[in-house]
């Protein structure tokens, strides 16, 4: 959103939305799958020349850094070169075909394909040897008289060790678990991922010996940091993770997934085929941003959405935009419960009358004075608003206020406090025996009951002492302070222990980078209920 975009709040309070064929022996065999000589413009009989020659033309063509939109036929291109220059698997692809020479008929070992950028790199790099399966391979001087062709093993060796150390290195400068980005591996992703039905999510398969990554990394990075609250951003080292990688079909890196909001069990994800820039990936990120705004056409479409008896609280955007900006979508999906999100075209005829409304602002309105129109200060301003209402989905409403008051949790009250089967968000603060009771604590954590109501929050106390092996199970091996406030969701498993000072403002901004999605989550071996006394 621009200088000319006003964010406006109405508290306009109501009553708060196939068969078996045989073939003779005679016959040509049924290949199935593509066709790698006419991927590469060759003929059946291609010397290993002409082979090398064709690819050498095609893939720098073809390379997405040359040419973005061709990163499908790359892959393709890599993998025909892989196979036709191996003469193992070339004699395989000629008899069974493409699916044939994956599933391993003829005997031996299903072809693994290599990374098609690395295969790109070894082979103008002097390679340009044969690809299939882990079959690269370099001269290493031969068996010469005096030794000579040992020596250039065993120089070639430390080269190996010394590109493998390097790799290592460059792994953990990649990605690490400090900034926004949550590493993914094979038994976290379906609870981070899958299980998060509400949220946008684009993962990316990498390679720490993958050069394109590593020249992806900052633009990734700086798509994270802008995107923070609204779309989760995730990584997967497919070097590692191959089980995973081939669940999602991934043939190279880096690859990026995109997982919109929905039942992600039962979604293809989407691959991005675009540029490899911050701002082309978020794009592409945000165009699955559900929305709950409603454009205001007319004074009566207003008057009708946000004076009428049973209207709640409306947020209303002055735009000269044509298009609703993601992130006012994002807060209107975050919100949708408990907020009307509307939008006014002031370059459209029928607005006048709606803006003719707030030429004097009005006492009932409240118009948005932060610093900067960013996502998580946008949504901790309309957090102040925020009334809820029943849920279309869940029938209920929120807490009333007297909940808000701070409970001891036991063995005893758990059922209570933090039923199991809800989705309750448990936020156990820790304290010394003696503390149980402060004025000071019990007031602040009263507080953020009522702040964080509408995200689903129960701030609630805990003798650390006595509860000392439930807050062992819950940190799952997270440092360990005093005192100590813990998030946890028993309904999913899973938990997230605050590290820091134990205060107010400290306690807000991270339970709002937990709303945002900038914290991660550790998913619990057992629910850790039966350890409370």
């Amino acid at each position: 959103m621009e200088r000319r975009t006003t964010l406006k709040v109405l508290a306009t309070f109501g009553v708060l939305v196939v068969p078996l064929v045989l073939l003779l022996a005679f016959a040509p065999p049924a290949q199935a799958g593509r066709d790698y000589y006419d991927i590469l413009g060759v003929p059946k009989d291609a010397s290993q020349a002409h082979i090398k020659k064709a690819f050498k033309k095609l893939s720098v063509k073809l390379h997405p850094d040359k040419n973005p939109d061709g990163r499908d036929q790359f892959v393709e291109l890599s993998n025909a070169y892989q196979v036709l220059s191996d003469p193992e698997a070339r004699a395989k692809y000629d008899r069974f075909g493409e699916e044939g020479l994956k599933k391993g008929q003829g005997g031996g070992p299903g072809f693994r394909f290599n990374d098609p950028f690395n295969v790109f790199e070894h082979f103008f790099q002097g390679g340009g040897g044969q690809g299939g399966g882990a079959r690269f391979t370099f001269s290493t001087g031969g068996g010469m008289p005096g030794g000579f062709g040992q020596q250039q093993h065993h120089h070639h060796q430390q080269q190996q060790r010394q590109h493998q150390q390097q790799q290592q290195q460059q792994q953990e400068k990649l990605y690490d678990d400090k900034g926004e980005i949550t590493l993914l591996t094979d038994s976290n992703f379906e609870a981070t991922v899958l299980d998060d039905e509400n949220s946008i999510w684009v993962v990316q398969f990498y390679s720490p010996s993958c050069g394109h990554c590593h020249k992806l990394a900052p633009a990734y990075k700086d798509v994270s940091k802008r995107l923070r609250g609204m779309v989760k951003v995730g990584v997967v080292d497919g070097s590692v993770e191959r089980g995973l990688g081939g669940r999602y079909g991934i043939q190279g890196f880096p690859t990026l997934l995109l997982f919109a909001p929905g039942n992600k069990r039962a979604q293809t994800p989407e691959v991005y085929k675009g540029a490899r820039n911050s701002d082309a990936i978020a794009q592409w990120a945000l165009k699955v941003m559900p929305s709950f705004v409603t454009t205001l056409d007319s004074y009566k479409t207003y008057a009708d959405l946000c004076l009428g008896p049973d209207s709640s609280t409306c947020v209303l955007l002055f735009t000269d935009k044509k298009s609703t900006p993601p992130l006012y979508s994002a807060l209107s999906r975050d919100y949708k419960d408990h907020l009307t999100f509307a939008i006014v075209r002031t370059a459209a005829a029928d607005a006048q009358p709606i803006i003719a409304e707030f030429a004097p602002e009005p006492a009932r309105m409240t118009p948005f004075s932060g610093d900067s129109l960013s996502y998580l200060e946008l949504r901790r301003w309309l957090a102040k608003f925020a009334r809820s209402r029943p849920s279309a989905a869940s029938g209920q409403a929120s807490r009333p206020a007297a909940d808000a008051e701070v409970h001891e949790l036991t063995a005893a009250s758990l059922n209570h406090i933090c039923p199991a089967e809800s989705s309750t968000l448990c936020a156990v603060a820790f304290v010394p025996h003696d503390k149980l009771a402060d004025a000071e604590t019990l007031a602040m954590l009263k507080s953020l009951n009522l702040k964080y109501s509408n995200d689903r929050f129960v701030f609630t106390v805990a003798d650390e002492q006595k509860q000392h092996e439930f807050k062992k199970a819950l940190l799952e091996g997270a440092a360990e302070a005093s005192p100590q406030l813990v998030v946890w969701n028993a309904k999913k498993g899973r938990t997230v222990a605050h590290e820091g000072e134990f205060g107010v403002d400290a306690l807000s901004q991270f339970v709002d980078a937990l709303v945002g999605g900038g914290k991660r989550w550790t998913r619990l071996a057992s629910s850790p209920a039966s350890l409370l006394a």
